[in-house]
């Protein structure tokens, strides 16, 4: 499948900005030789942050995808050493890697934050870059309220589809923030555990470590994107250009 993209060029506080669509499946003659796992949860500006460097430093995503190893999208596989390790040879060296992508399953030889790390720079990732949103309710209460009408149109309010679209959703809000007293704490400790775990596995296997704050992101796109840049050794010739995502 395909993706279609639309760039908007627009003028914000003198810089140029792109407001994109979809990643499209496009090829990039890319100025890096060395891969980046961007390692964090979702609703984390990862969007924007993804966009920015790809386009800053003519990335590729890893199957020409932001979240190759999703596999609740539809283009979306299994995360294994053989798939990371195609995508580093064919060039395409930049990844979102969730926490929950990595699972523990006999069906993957990744099934943990250390069998992935240590797997990573020979597939030619040797830069993680790790995210971080502390608010964690507000990350989720934003996953849901992203998904919300997701595949509904504006002319669907008040039809029977968009009906049972809320009352999926009132039962879906009860499973996630209804939890029997402490369930949604635990939750949430359990995420920034595999988290740190991933953290502690990057700088066990000598990959370059990156830790930015949701806020740094958000705030200081570019400065975030030329200390990455940085740390590729294209410092020079990777020029910062923001691009927002629609969400």
């Amino acid at each position: 499948m395909r993706w279609s993209v639309v760039l908007v060029v627009v003028a914000e506080a003198g810089k140029h900005v792109y407001r994109a669509g979809s990643a499209p499946t496009i090829s990039h003659n890319t100025l890096v030789k060395r891969g980046v796992i961007l390692w964090a949860h979702g609703r984390s500006a990862t969007d924007t942050y993804c966009l920015t460097l790809r386009r800053s430093a003519r990335m590729n995503f890893c199957r020409h995808m932001k979240e190759g190893f999703n596999t609740k999208h539809a283009s979306g596989v299994l995360l294994r050493k053989k798939r990371l390790e195609r995508c580093g040879k064919d060039g395409q060296l930049l990844t979102h890697i969730k926490p929950s992508h990595v699972r523990n399953t006999s069906r993957t030889d990744l099934r943990s934050p250390e069998d992935l790390f240590a797997a990573a720079r020979g597939a030619g990732f040797e830069v993680v870059v790790a995210v971080y949103r502390h608010n964690a309710l507000a990350r989720a209460v934003s996953s849901f309220e992203i998904h919300r009408y997701a595949g509904l149109k504006r002319e669907d309010s008040g039809t029977l589809a968009a009906r049972r679209r809320e009352a999926k959703l009132r039962q879906r809000a009860s499973e996630d923030f209804c939890h029997a007293p402490g369930a949604l704490k635990r939750h949430f400790e359990t995420e920034r555990d595999l988290y740190d775990r991933g953290l502690r596995a990057a700088r066990a296997n000598g990959l370059k470590l990156l830790r930015f704050s949701f806020e740094a992101v958000t705030g200081d796109l570019c400065g975030t994107i030329k200390k990455t840049t940085t740390a590729l050794g294209c410092e020079t010739r990777c020029r910062c250009q923001p691009t927002l995502s629609k969400h």
